[in-house]
């Protein structure tokens, strides 16, 4: 009798271990910026002008070009994508929607920076590729784009589904950013979680308070249904928000992305599918520090972002 009651104390005590083994388990992350760090991809800013959605996709593609030669230091042009963009597009713009940008990319490819080099200050509408570079970067198209979510031709254009959220933290569990367009208000409540500040919910009064702006995002923290983040790459310097980063709950992402997206090695047999072109006004600027954050979250400072309102590129 005394070994049994032993035993089941020593049953009582594993089961008491395994059950504090398991609410120990640490918290699942993925936080791409050690190995962003390690492609030497540095922080890049867009300056005084309206290419947020040029600098989230070369960010990708710089990405998806050092891990598949394990070659650091790929520095892409942005104001070769912005010009080509324009070519396809057929109009002069600065900055654009993802689908333009994409377009121009799968078509004209991409260029390093010292071969194009791009302002941070200045449009140039009359500064083209020559036709050898243009070579050059055809034969730079290596990556597909894939959208988890396209902007609809008509309806709400924001808004994700929980699959949508899920597919985001599939690609990066499989090591892949994505890039998303975002809807922005002048002012952002943060709350804690996690241990970080992370944007939570945008604080307006009227329509005219929200903008859009194109950023990565390069990591999370948590899971959908219990409560987490997703870690952004910002084109705002390395002294915006976390050194150039920045934090948003799910649920924000949930409801104020507009379209999303990765690049996939492209494989050669198939024929590339060419996004439908989106034709807009030309959008308005704000400065960064519109983007006012609750007295405890670090102030952004000395930086320009270039925002718009929904329906508008950038």
């Amino acid at each position: 009798m005394k070994k049994n009651i032993q035993c089941a104390v020593a049953l009582f005590a594993l089961t008491t271990f395994i059950q504090s083994t398991a609410i120990a388990l640490p918290t699942k992350k993925v936080d791409l910026r050690t190995k962003i760090t390690s492609f030497n991809i540095p922080i890049k800013t867009q300056g005084s002008r309206n290419t947020c959605s040029v600098y989230a996709t070369t960010f990708l593609l710089e990405y998806e070009t050092a891990k598949a030669s394990n070659q650091p230091g790929i520095d892409f042009s942005e104001d070769y994508l912005n010009a080509v963009t324009d070519i396809v597009k057929g109009a002069k713009d600065d900055g654009d929607f993802f689908n333009n940008i994409l377009s121009g990319y799968l078509k004209f490819g991409i260029v390093d920076e010292a071969d194009f080099p791009t302002s941070t200050t200045t449009y140039s509408p009359f500064k083209l590729p020559s036709e050898a570079l243009e070579q050059d970067g055809k034969n730079n198209v290596k990556f597909v784009p894939v959208y988890i979510r396209e902007i609809p031709a008509s309806g709400n254009p924001w808004g994700l589904t929980d699959e949508n959220i899920n597919q985001i933290i599939a690609q990066l569990d499989a090591g892949r950013p994505v890039a998303a367009g975002w809807a922005l208000s002048s002012s952002i409540e943060n709350t804690q979680v996690l241990g970080v500040n992370a944007w939570s919910k945008n604080i307006v009064k009227t329509r005219d308070g929200f903008y859009g702006h194109s950023m990565a995002i390069v990591g999370y923290a948590g899971s959908p249904s219990e409560g987490g983040y997703f870690i952004i790459r910002n084109s705002g310097g390395a002294d915006w928000g976390d050194k150039g980063y920045w934090y948003c709950t799910f649920d924000f992402a949930k409801h104020n992305i507009a379209d999303v997206f990765y690049f996939t090695p492209r494989r050669r047999e198939l024929s590339l599918r060419m996004p439908v072109l989106i034709k807009t006004p030309v959008p308005r600027y704000v400065q960064l520090n519109a983007l006012r954050q609750i007295p405890t979250v670090m102030q952004p400072q000395n930086n320009l972002i270039i925002l718009q309102k929904p329906g508008v590129k950038n």
